[in-house]
């Protein structure tokens, strides 16, 4: 089986406008002891077609961390066909990150980019980006 290439890297607020305003989220990240971070996140798999098709691209999601370090509210930025924005969605929501920390020491949510690189070999992706 064929795994997309999944880096974990350090997950940074999403400057998205759409998420909140830019100045808000400027404020937010100020207010943060430190930046949630992947404690299990499980690969996606690559579907038989994009296998067979040797597809590759990335899938674009924003989402929220919870006070709980569950992944919700995912929404996609940038999708893939054969399958695969289905694949990225169904195993991001299965990730486990350590909340953000607060200044005050309490967790936060915390809206993130995240991006879910499909390819072979050596291709690399990243989780979350500005």
């Amino acid at each position: 089986m064929l795994i997309a290439s999944v880096m974990r890297s350090a997950l940074i607020p999403t400057t998205s406008t759409r998420a909140q305003n830019p100045a808000v989220a400027a404020q937010r990240t100020k207010e943060i002891l430190r930046y949630p971070a992947c404690v299990h996140c499980p690969e996606p798999s690559l579907t038989l077609k994009a296998c067979s098709l040797h597809v590759r691209g990335i899938v674009a999601l924003e989402a929220t961390i919870s006070e709980r370090g569950r992944v919700e509210q995912i929404a996609v930025l940038k999708a893939l066909d054969y399958g695969l924005t289905e694949r990225a969605i169904k195993a991001v929501g299965r990730w486990r990150i350590s909340p953000a920390i607060g200044i005050d020491g309490k967790p936060r949510a915390f809206r993130i980019s995240i991006m879910v690189t499909f390819g072979f070999g050596n291709l690399t992706g990243g989780i979350a980006t500005g």
